[in-house]
């Protein structure tokens, strides 16, 4: 197998890890709770919710064994909110893949100033990761 065969193989089966969890019947009814909530209250239930290993659990949702849920900025301020990532083995050339949720509208959960303020010190809560 080719190093290029290899990172394929590989991130197509963390990106079918990655799905298969985002897909859960147990993660869409987490979703779906996300979702009936108001855009404006959708950044706290990710502090609340999703980022709480606990919170999952009482609704059933258990994280898989690689895969982190976090926060997440970009230096555009696209409106995420959160993402799921699972990392690749060392030496691939290609780090993770990831499954970004983001609001309709709005601001993001994480603004990329926040994320700058974090690594001054200034705590804003939760993981995140910037990409």
């Amino acid at each position: 197998m080719t190093a290029d065969e290899a990172l394929a193989t590989e991130i197509e089966t963390a990106l079918s890890e990655l799905t298969s969890f985002v897909c859960s019947p147990a993660m869409e009814g987490v979703m779906q709770e996300f979702s009936s909530l108001p855009e404006e209250h959708r950044a706290q239930y990710v502090l609340d919710v999703l980022l709480d290993t606990e919170e999952l659990k009482k609704r059933g949702v258990n994280v898989p064994p690689g895969v982190i849920i976090q926060r997440s900025a970009f230096r555009d301020n696209r409106r995420t909110l959160f993402c799921a990532t699972k990392y690749l083995p060392p030496g691939l050339g290609w780090k993770k893949v990831t499954v970004t949720f983001d609001n309709p509208s709005g601001k993001p959960a994480l603004s990329f100033s926040e994320f700058e303020a974090s690594k001054q010190g200034t705590d804003t809560g939760g993981s995140f990761r910037v990409s």
